[in-house]
């Protein structure tokens, strides 16, 4: 129904907003959070805090990077020696075969599970959600999407996909 290609601009178009908006909305709460404690704690480091929640910051900006290197690496191929516009398969295999190709996605995409794991936590807690089962939904939901994403990197470093 639509000419090639317009229907995934449109999708592109809604994932940059979703992200200027996820961006935004996480600067507010930071702001909302300094504001509620405008008094430093005496201990700088937080004791309940895991892993993921200490990271969300970084992790967010390391995301951030990674989507400009995707946009860049295998939607307009700047960042891709290989790419070949309309062949997403040929750009994704001849991408992952550069071993440190594979470090970044694999690190953006570890990045993105500690941000997937403590997101759907917190957005449980904020709506009222508490306990051990809504912990293991969100850890199988950061795992599932995670490894998904990994697949494709690994598959063609392992030579599953060629």
């Amino acid at each position: 129904m639509l000419p090639y290609g317009v229907f995934l601009w449109i999708v592109r178009a809604g994932l940059i907003v979703a992200v200027v908006l996820h961006v935004t909305a996480a600067a507010q709460l930071s702001v909302r959070d300094r504001r509620a404690r405008p008094v430093r704690y005496v201990h700088s480091r937080r004791l309940r805090a895991g892993f993921a929640t200490s990271t969300m910051r970084w992790g967010g900006a390391t995301l951030a990077v990674y989507v400009v290197w995707h946009i860049l690496d295998l939607t307009v191929g700047v960042a891709n020696r290989d790419y070949v516009d309309g062949q997403p398969y040929h750009n994704i295999v001849a991408d992952f075969s550069v071993w440190w190709v594979n470090v970044i996605y694999i690190l953006a995409l570890l990045m993105l599970g500690l941000h997937l794991y403590h997101g759907c936590s917190s957005a449980a807690r904020t709506l009222g959600v508490a306990g051990g089962a809504i912990r293991i939904a969100g850890a199988v939901v950061a795992v599932t999407i995670t490894a998904g994403f990994l697949a494709v990197p690994i598959g063609v470093m392992s030579g599953l996909v060629a």
